[in-house]
């Protein structure tokens, strides 16, 4: 009977210990996730911020500048240009200052789900933008290498080239652009590429983020929501 007893005590012992021991666990391993949600989160932020700036150097550096000189004698480029070129541009970074704020508000721990499903319904401008993409690479490279041809027509002719246009005292395309590249260190069309690259990396984070999220947090079911919105707007293009 006492070894009965002893038996039961032990056996009661050991899954009381073994409760313990899995609760401990299973709070690691939630601290973990946790700790990991924080890190894709910050990484939005961040690279949100660098994204922003980015519009910023486009709107600021190049757009504004060539829209200001249209319809002057120091025209680079005329308003159709512009437009294949830059597109909506201007509408693109208004969203995203907006979508920084946001998330800048919530920080890392916050709602990053409810943000996204805010923005979602806006993300449709980034369609004008995507599907014009192609043609702005090749409107750049055109004109840019018609400036090289005058350059180098300039060259064998015996004159020396010139950032200014001679007779109109004109700065090129090409000439502009490198200027341009000097003052922010970045090519345009690396900078035109980039809102073509954003909305995948959203997905990409969204799909960390809800990896690293329990289905039970009131987290989870916002950011799946929010994927599902990405992942729409990628899939109808």
């Amino acid at each position: 009977m006492i070894g009965n007893d002893l038996d039961k005590t032990f056996t009661k012992i050991s899954i009381s210990e073994a409760e313990a021991l899995a609760r401990k666990a299973n709070a690691a391993k939630m601290a973990k996730m946790a700790k990991k949600k924080h890190f894709v989160a910050q990484e939005m932020i961040d690279t949100e911020k660098k994204y922003v700036d980015s519009l910023k150097r486009i709107v600021g550096n190049y757009y504004r500048p060539l829209m200001s000189a249209c319809g002057t004698d120091r025209q680079i480029l005329d308003r159709q240009e512009i437009k294949t070129i830059f597109s909506n541009m201007e509408q693109l970074l208004l969203l995203n200052v907006e979508l920084l704020a946001d998330l800048e508000k919530e920080g890392p721990d916050g709602d990053i789900g409810g943000v996204f499903m805010r923005i979602a319904p806006f993300l449709k401008m980034y369609h004008v933008y995507l599907d014009q993409a192609e043609d702005a690479g090749k409107a750049v490279r055109k004109r840019i290498m018609r400036d090289a041809s005058m350059v180098e027509l300039k060259a064998t002719s015996g004159n020396k080239f010139d950032l200014m246009d001679s007779k109109q005292k004109k700065v090129s395309f090409r000439a502009f652009c490198k200027r341009m590249a000097l003052e922010t260190g970045e090519q345009l069309q690396s900078l035109l590429i980039k809102p073509v690259q954003r909305i995948p990396r959203y997905r990409m984070l969204l799909e960390s983020l809800i990896k690293y999220t329990p289905e039970k947090h009131s987290d989870y079911p916002r950011l799946k929501k929010a994927l599902q919105s990405v992942r729409f707007f990628l899939y109808v293009r």
